[in-house]
């Protein structure tokens, strides 16, 4: 990313990453999965600034994962995944250079809390279907590959069952970074 200093010690956002920031508000605030946007002709016009503005403006939004282009099609909006949530984390952990330990204990303190909240928010259909997943668990045929599958899911359906969403959407970024290690 490139900036400019000011004599006031700011920093001046390139023009592509100022309609960048811009279309981004709209796509969070106004369009849904799966919406087409509108031609890069006419984002330039409605933002006054040339088609290369556009471009580069949505290049910067499909790094942030907010696009997805189509060849032939245009530029569609894409939503985000708890997985683009874990990709993140999984560069950050390498980078502070974070043992996996840590990233086991993350994952235990999220769950105590899910656990606790789920006890007081689970519906009956919830609990029934974790009941079930408990019992797939104690199967002795299972391989470690299906186990680890079906005791992720089960993590997962307390997380969803506490009623906090991004309680949820964390629970599953930590879990499948858990599935990267083990």
């Amino acid at each position: 990313m490139e900036a400019y200093g000011t004599a006031a010690g700011l920093q001046k956002v390139p023009l592509y990453e100022q309609v960048a920031n811009l279309l981004e508000s709209q796509i969070l605030n106004q369009l849904e999965d799966g919406d087409l946007l509108p031609s890069e002709q006419q984002l330039a016009e409605q933002f006054l600034v040339s088609r290369t503005i556009i471009r580069e403006a949505q290049k910067l939004l499909k790094e942030r994962g907010l696009l997805d282009s189509k060849a032939g099609k245009g530029t569609y909006v894409k939503r985000l995944h708890a997985q683009d949530i874990a990709v993140v984390f999984s560069r950050l952990i390498r980078m502070e250079r974070i043992d996996y330990i840590s990233v086991f204990d993350m994952r235990n303190i999220l769950e105590v809390e899910a656990v606790a909240r789920a006890s007081q928010n689970a519906t009956p259909e919830e609990l029934e279907k974790m009941a079930e997943m408990l019992d797939k668990l104690k199967e002795p045929s299972l391989s470690e590959i299906q186990y680890s599958e079906y005791d992720f899911s089960f993590h997962y359906m307390i997380a969803k069952a506490s009623g906090n969403p991004l309680l949820a959407i964390m629970t599953e970024a930590i879990g499948s970074l858990c599935r990267q290690i083990i």
